[in-house]
């Protein structure tokens, strides 16, 4: 999960999912690998981690798996702390906790947007969409399956992303607007810091910025990366950091669209990208996909300022699987990385 920041003269980070979940540690002076271990939290199921998340105060971890489970852990102990009782889709491929912590979001390959309680696993609502097919006896939420989930800042409305784009009221479970859905699907959506637009990447190669108080497309940049898998507002909204397929993850500028700069160290696609709570760092991970005969199983620290590789964690001989989800603790302090069948989190 990446924490929003505010939309000024805008700054926005892309990147990809990939396998398991690790938690780290981040100091702005280091540079070279990361000595201390992580910590491997193992679900112990036969399932592929997807996405993970940490709670606002930085105790609980969801996590959401290949198999369809969305499951909760306490970050102290790396013990499961609960499974939500709902598994209403075959995969659960994005997760979130909202900001005050009190629910928790899923979606999955089944279409459907799925809240739930964490403090007690209890499903509290599936969103639904009038217009869209029943599959089967249930009403789904999205015609194809859901890439991306996010909660807005002051949590009342979320978004989800899957052949298009869907905001919706958390309060009702009704829809407020649909947009987006081009010719291919979006991989990732995130809410501006002032939660008055979103950014969504896609696989026509551009991310776009959009005014969610009327669902219109304020711009459309070309990311010259082969899928934009996936975005993430700077914390003061200034900018974005973005990442693909062809292993290049870039920083922009909202307000223009202009590019920033160019991230390079990562040999295959960029699977997932987060900023840090103060906006000075940036996480991404490496993936894998057709044609890269090894996954990069490292996981990068940025220095936004100048794009200095600060640290890499490297997950060999841990992992053979790409990173598929990284997020920062609220404090900054830890990250979190998801690949294969466990999720690490690491002393930044």
């Amino acid at each position: 999960m990446t924490y929003p920041v505010k939309l000024t003269r805008r700054r926005f980070l892309q990147g990809s999912v990939a396998g398991s979940l690790t938690l780290a540690g981040v100091a702005h002076h280091a540079y070279g690998r990361a000595a201390t271990p992580p910590r491997i939290f193992a679900p112990g199921e036969d399932a592929m981690l997807w996405s993970a998340a940490f709670s606002p105060d930085g105790r609980t971890i969801v996590s959401g798996s290949s198999n369809g489970n969305v499951i909760f852990w306490d970050v102290s102990t790396g013990k499961r702390l609960r499974t939500a009782e709902f598994r209403s889709s075959l995969t659960a491929n994005s997760v979130a906790f909202s900001p005050d912590g009190t629910t928790a979001l899923s979606g999955g390959q089944a279409g459907t947007l799925d809240l739930c309680d964490p403090a007690t696993g209890r499903h509290l609502r599936t969103f639904k969409d009038s217009t869209v097919p029943h599959l089967g006896d249930h009403q789904v939420s999205h015609r194809g399956h859901i890439h991306s989930v996010a909660f807005s800042p002051d949590g009342r409305t979320v978004l989800s992303a899957a052949d298009d784009i869907k905001l919706w009221d958390v309060a009702t479970g009704s829809l407020i607007h649909t947009f987006g859905g081009r010719s291919g699907d979006v991989f990732s959506v995130a809410f501006s810091p002032d939660g008055r637009s979103a950014l969504s990447g896609s696989a026509e190669d551009t991310f776009e910025l959009w005014d969610l108080a009327t669902g219109k497309e304020i711009r459309t940049v070309g990311a010259s990366s082969f899928r934009v898998l996936s975005v993430a507002f700077s914390p003061d909204g200034r900018s974005t950091l973005s990442g693909g397929y062809n292993s290049r993850h870039a920083l922009w500028d909202v307000a223009t669209g202009g590019l920033i700069r160019n991230f390079r160290g990562h040999p295959s696609p960029v699977n997932s990208v987060a900023f840090s709570p103060d906006g000075r760092t940036a996480l991404t991970s490496g993936g894998g996909g057709s044609g890269i005969s090894r996954p990069d199983t490292v996981l990068r620290l940025w220095e936004v300022a100048t794009g200095k590789l600060l640290r890499s964690f490297d997950g060999r001989p841990r992992s053979t699987s790409s990173i598929n989800s990284v997020a920062f603790s609220p404090d900054g302090r830890t990250a979190l990385s998801a690949t294969g069948g466990q999720f690490w989190l690491w002393d930044l």
